[in-house]
């Protein structure tokens, strides 16, 4: 299972990685904030990454308008 740690006081991020059988946490990769880190973790855990609702992303780029 991975996991995120937040490591801002040592290394100014958050760290996703998973622990190996003897203990030590192996590094995945680094992120800026939780959000992303977390992100991460929930895919290599398996998690879908479905991106924006496409609805919401045509409002979000739109005048406003609908068109059907």
């Amino acid at each position: 299972m991975f996991v995120y740690l937040d490591l801002r006081k040592t290394s100014g991020c958050f760290t996703v990685g998973h622990y190996a059988p003897d203990g030590r946490f192996e590094p995945e990769s680094d992120h800026a904030d939780a959000d992303k880190a977390a992100r991460r973790c929930h895919y290599l855990n398996g998690g879908r990454d479905d991106g924006p609702d496409p609805l919401c992303q045509a409002l979000n780029e739109g005048d406003g308008s609908y068109r059907p």
